[in-house]
């Protein structure tokens, strides 16, 4: 990379469908392996929203913590 410029790098994701934030759809939708996720708010118009994409190297742990 020439210095003073920058690569941007799409990379698909294929995500599953939005589950609610429960403790019951983690402990059997969520793997206990590493995988990005995104948590989203449902509107008042009925949308879904994303405030907050992550990380992590257990999804199944992190996402509890989220609870």
């Amino acid at each position: 990379m020439y210095r003073g410029t920058s690569v941007r790098r799409h990379v698909p994701l294929a995500w599953h469908p939005y589950r609610p934030l429960i403790w019951a759809n983690v402990q059997t939708f969520a793997p206990a392996s590493a995988g990005v996720y995104k948590l989203a708010v449902l509107t008042t118009e009925g949308k879904l929203s994303v405030f907050y994409v992550g990380q992590a190297l257990d999804l199944d742990a992190r996402l509890k913590d989220h609870l």
